[in-house]
């Protein structure tokens, strides 16, 4: 129902997907949505980090950070993709779906451009999201389908 989205997901590493005017924005590689190398502000002041070195189990399991801890330091580098994309929504997939309250409450406070909502289908949206991906690909570009 939303045509301008941002989604971003936190699995082993951590990456998004991009939807713009309703259709699947890839870029000209494919490689639109590789966000982990976005700098964002470590924890307790240690300087800039990429996303994902912040977001990583290591980094997580020795800082054991409060949602809304977590949330401040993930807010900059999602603030950049949403000055760049202009979405209606921030969609949170994958470890992400299933934070506290605390941390999506936090994240909207420090988002208040977007709507921040957790992905319909939790950890598993990501498979969704690509089996779809997959399917507009053959339908839409029929120039792709195998002869």
């Amino acid at each position: 129902k939303v045509s301008d989205f941002a989604l971003i997901s936190l699995g082993h590493g951590i990456g998004s997907a991009l939807s713009l005017s309703g259709r699947l924005y890839c870029g000209s590689k494919g490689e639109a949505g590789e966000i982990r190398d976005l700098l964002v502000p470590g924890f307790d002041n240690e300087g800039t980090m990429t996303l994902e070195e912040v977001l990583s189990e290591r980094t997580l399991s020795g800082h054991n950070p409060d949602p809304e801890k977590l949330a401040a330091v993930c807010a900059p580098g999602f603030r950049q993709i949403i000055s760049i994309t202009d979405p209606e929504m921030l969609i949170l997939a994958g470890r992400f779906s299933v934070l506290s309250d605390r941390f999506v409450h936090k994240l909207q406070e420090l988002l208040p451009q977007v709507k921040v909502c957790r992905a319909q289908f939790g950890r598993d949206s990501g498979a969704c999201g690509s089996a779809l991906a997959a399917v507009e690909y053959v339908i839409f570009n029929p120039n792709n389908r195998r002869k």
